[in-house]
């Protein structure tokens, strides 16, 4: 692709935390899960960052995960200066992250349904409603990252901050996986989210204290769970009642519902992905 003289995109390093962080200050995004992450996400081989410079300065950023043996890239924590909005940017970055990674076929990511462009993206072909939440298309979202049921997904999935709890999973009635994840907020609170495939019934109770347990140590004060489920059950309020969490408002960065969305890149990307 072709840039000016006074544009440049290159691979991200550990180096570059300030100048990302400083693109969306944390009084624009107070759900910003990218400078407790950065860091973790720096470090996974199967992640690659990319940043954005406009006359020496650092003015963009967009991470890819890699997964689905390499032929899915899922894009994620993509910001732009608020004076370098407007110019293409994002799209620029999407073509460089694609170029530099041929094995990628697809493109896919998590989104809210209150997001204002994503329908319209959708009814202009631009991009495929793919999963709204459980095992559609053979996708779980964890975490907001969309994941097809792979063998080698399960590093991505279970990186340092998620952890899995499953039960009677020789009983489809019965059976039930959770996925807990935290992230500190750049006010000091932890926020987490909790991903719930399968039959919401009394286990569930148990899995929420597990996942507790597993941040509880990185608790100051106030900590929050945003649930994720395919259905909306009085089982999961009671179960965090039993756990002493209560039921409220957790501010502007909540999403209405979680959608997934695709946009593939080739005629043959069905059967690559194959």
């Amino acid at each position: 692709m072709l840039l000016k003289e006074t544009e440049m995109i290159r691979r991200a390093t550990i180096e570059d935390y300030d100048a990302v962080i400083s693109i969306l200050p944390g009084k624009d995004y107070d759900g910003d899960y990218l400078p407790d992450y950065f860091h973790m996400l720096m470090n996974n081989q199967s992640i690659k960052a990319y940043v954005y410079i406009l006359d020496g300065k650092i003015t963009g950023f967009q991470i890819v995960y890699l997964v689905d043996g390499g032929t899915t890239g899922v894009m994620r924590s993509g910001r732009i200066r608020k004076d370098t909005q407007g110019k293409g940017v994002l799209r620029k970055l999407g073509e460089f992250i694609m170029e530099k990674n041929p094995s990628l076929t697809h493109v896919v990511f998590a989104t809210g349904t209150n997001v204002p462009t994503i329908f319209q993206n959708i009814r202009n072909g631009e991009y495929q409603f793919v999963a709204k939440r459980m095992f559609k298309d053979n996708r779980l979202i964890i975490d907001t990252v969309p994941y097809r049921l792979m063998e080698s997904n399960i590093p991505m999935i279970l990186m340092e901050r998620t952890k899995a709890v499953a039960s009677y999973l020789d009983d489809n009635k019965k059976s039930i996986i959770t996925f807990g994840s935290y992230f500190k907020l750049s006010n000091g609170e932890l926020f987490c989210n909790l991903d719930i495939y399968g039959n919401v019934g009394n286990a569930l109770d148990h899995h929420i204290y597990i996942h507790i347990q597993h941040f509880v140590e990185h608790i100051t004060d106030i900590f929050t769970i945003e649930v994720r489920c395919h259905e909306s059950s009085p089982i999961i309020d009671k179960a965090m009642s039993e756990n002493g969490l209560m039921l409220v408002s957790v501010g502007k960065f909540v999403r209405n519902e979680l959608i997934c969305v695709e946009k593939s890149y080739y005629p043959n990307a069905e059967q690559a992905r194959l």
